[in-house]
């Protein structure tokens, strides 16, 4: 991929140029002078001489202008800056949570220039909605119907949209697609499960993947397609839709992030369906003994992962590790390369522009985030310790939120100290893969809980940048969020789902992240624009 964090440190001049290259492409706008500003400011006291000057050359020779950048043509929607998203689509509009983040989500279409689908089971009468969106976003009749669009959904959808499909890129020619993950068995999940229970980072909290599976969301992602008038397609692997980051690089070309549970569960999803001739794993097996990524520790690791999954799934299966657990490793780290490129192939990119990430919970949408093109934001707890002190000196600061601010901070401090280690490990991945990682304050946990990670990036057809993510009744903490956000070359931050909150008392975003969940799970956005019909301006008429 186009830029190395690695080659930042003291750049050569061909890293230089990939950095420049997308910004000499007619110009650079303000948001991106001020990007290559942070980087200047993150890494140039390290530089050689030549390349100091190299930079300043590239830099000295930017056009005046904005830029448009070339959408890519494949992979899954971009998740960053780059996305000059249509059509927002969310689901479940009967929760409450929902009915809020919603009527926000409607107020920001009108002003950023995206309209909105929302969805709603038939016992809700129509009026009803059309009563509650013009109240709660103040919005006048006419340019509500402009804005919203409301169809009909199964009495008891699932409110998180963003996991049970992956919609593709759209371009001019070529019309959004949905893929939609297979169902997979119990016997796969507690395999998958338990070959990952010894990883002592990953059970930190709670959560695996499969409920998109074992709630049969597939349906409602087949009418979610139906209604908006798009294709489907059955992908071989199982990938949630918040387990996977979509972005854009530095030069213009799609990416993905994927978390590794995904990996991991696909495999044995795949391996029990037959999907591995033993020719194609025995090639594999022999390739990675030429390369040096297979050694004798990685066989003993995996060997003792497969005795676990098999104890999890066998009441009979032996209590260690043995002979055919050792024969079976190298076989099984083969199955996981092979797996990678089925992935690859199920989202239409290469399998070296995908990327596959430690994940320290349950979807890495909650702890990272593509900001600018070639630029992903990574959770840290260390960070999160900086912009809590921050947010203390706040002068707007009350007594309740200090006392919170506090505990998060303790909260913070041991999870530097117990995962630290892993969110470094992260960012070394997201580095190898030829991003450049910036450690973010973006989950925090006390009293009540915050996430800033969990958001929807995008650019207006005017230019103007924006990040979309959860409240927080904090508002010290909100403040000194939006403040590091701008600094990296985002022009708007709007906090969503604040109504309700306060000191004794959870906002409607906290009160969604109770549920493991955010404003990012609560929608799917992309840069087609179809419009189903609407029977919203009827509702509307006759109720006013």
């Amino acid at each position: 991929m186009a830029l190395r964090a690695t080659d930042l440190r003291n750049p050569s001049p061909a890293a230089i140029d990939r950095i420049l290259r997308a910004a000499d492409q007619g110009g650079a706008t303000p948001a991106e002078r001020q990007r290559i500003a942070e980087v200047e400011r993150r890494y140039a006291s390290g530089w050689s001489g030549a390349a100091r000057g190299a930079w300043d050359r590239g830099v000295a020779n930017l056009s005046r202008g904005p830029t448009m950048r070339a959408r890519p043509s494949r992979g899954p929607a971009a998740e960053d800056l780059s996305s000059r998203m249509k059509t927002v689509w969310m689901p479940g509009l009967a929760d409450p949570v929902q009915g809020v983040y919603v009527a926000s989500m409607a107020r920001l279409g009108a002003e950023l220039g995206f309209h909105l689908v929302a969805s709603a089971p038939p016992s809700v009468p129509m009026a009803n909605i059309a009563r509650y969106l013009t109240n709660a976003t103040g919005l006048p009749v006419e340019r509500l119907d402009q804005v919203v669009d409301i169809v009909r959904e199964d009495e008891f959808s699932s409110v998180w949209g963003e996991d049970r499909h992956i919609l593709t890129n759209a371009t001019a020619t070529r019309p959004v697609k949905v893929l939609v993950p297979p169902r997979v068995s119990d016997d796969t999940f507690t395999k998958a499960i338990a070959f990952t229970s010894d990883e002592g980072y990953h059970p930190y909290r709670d959560g695996f993947q499969g409920a998109v599976s074992d709630r049969r969301e597939d349906v409602d992602a087949r009418a979610t397609a139906r209604q908006l008038g798009r294709e489907v397609i059955n992908t071989r692997s199982y990938i949630e839709g918040g387990n996977l980051l979509g972005g854009t690089t530095s030069d213009g070309e799609a990416f993905a992030l994927i978390g590794r549970d995904s990996l991991v569960l696909s495999a044995f999803h795949l391996d029990a369906q037959g999907a591995f001739s033993s020719r194609a794993v025995d090639a594999k097996v022999r390739e990675m003994e030429r390369s040096g990524r297979l050694t004798q520790r990685d066989v003993e690791v995996t060997a003792q992962k497969l005795a676990l999954a098999d104890r999890a799934t066998s009441w009979w299966a032996p209590t260690s590790v043995n002979a055919s657990h050792y024969r079976e490793a190298a076989p099984f780290l083969a199955k996981l390369e092979l797996t990678k490129d089925i992935i690859a192939n199920d989202i239409d990119l290469p399998v070296d522009r995908v990327a596959f990430v430690t994940q320290p919970e349950f979807h890495i949408d909650m702890h990272m985030r593509p900001l600018a093109p070639g630029e992903i934001l990574v959770q840290h707890p260390a960070a999160c310790m900086q912009l809590i002190e921050e947010a203390l000196a706040d002068p707007r600061l009350q007594s309740w939120e200090s006392n919170e601010l506090r505990a998060m901070y303790q909260t913070a401090a041991e999870e530097q100290r117990v995962m630290g280690h892993v969110y470094d490990q992260i960012i070394r991945e997201v580095e190898d893969a030829g991003l450049l990682a910036i450690p973010a304050p973006g989950v925090f946990s006390g009293y009540r809980l915050a996430n800033f990670m969990n958001a929807v990036p995008g650019t207006t057809q005017n230019d103007q940048t924006y990040f979309l993510t959860n409240a927080s009744s904090i508002k010290p903490l909100e403040r000194a969020f939006e403040r590091f956000v701008k600094a990296l070359g985002v022009d708007r931050v709007e906090f969503l789902g604040g109504e309700g909150g306060g000191p004794r008392s959870y906002s409607a975003s906290e009160e969604s992240l109770e549920l493991a969940g955010g404003l990012d799970c609560r929608e799917v956005d992309h840069q087609g624009d179809r419009r189903p019909t609407n029977d919203l301006a009827a509702a509307l008429r006759g109720w006013v």
